[in-house]
């Protein structure tokens, strides 16, 4: 299995993958390692996009007339 096939799965928990690849959750994880993945990135890519939902919504104004300087 690619490392390309795996990449369009980090998107879902590791034992959602692994049905979807209709193998276990064990190989996902040694193909992971196999392909110098070294471990299962869906919780680390669930952190980054609620970053970057965190830092969209602070540095938004309040309102309308905030980010006007006069």
């Amino acid at each position: 299995m690619t490392r390309a096939k795996l990449e369009v799965l980090f998107d879902r928990p590791v034992e959602q993958a692994a049905r979807a690849l209709g193998v276990s959750s064990t190989i996902i994880k040694r193909l992971c390692r196999r392909h110098g993945i070294p471990k299962w990135p869906y919780r680390q890519l669930l952190r980054i996009g609620e970053l970057r939902v965190d830092a969209f919504l602070t540095s938004r104004p309040c309102s309308p007339t905030a980010s006007r300087p006069f």
